[in-house]
């Protein structure tokens, strides 16, 4: 019983770090955060003006302007 269980668990973490299924889709360790229903570019363009934001680069005016602007 327990050799079952291992093997499932195994079997388990190969499916998960083999990369694709059998149909050929990608995984969500492919997809990243699409994967997990992400809008890709909003994420990206968000993510970006924060760093910019960290940084110094642009003021909290303009960030939170910024921001609005971004999420419409």
């Amino acid at each position: 019983m327990m050799i079952i269980f291992w093997g499932i668990i195994g079997y388990v973490i190969y499916l998960a770090l083999k990369g694709n299924d059998t149909s050929g889709r990608q995984t969500v360790f492919q997809t990243g955060l699409s994967g997990l229903g992400y809008n890709d570019s909003k994420y990206n363009a968000e993510a970006t003006l924060k760093n910019r934001y960290a940084k110094g680069d642009i003021d909290e005016d303009t960030y939170l302007r910024m921001l609005r602007n971004l999420r419409g």
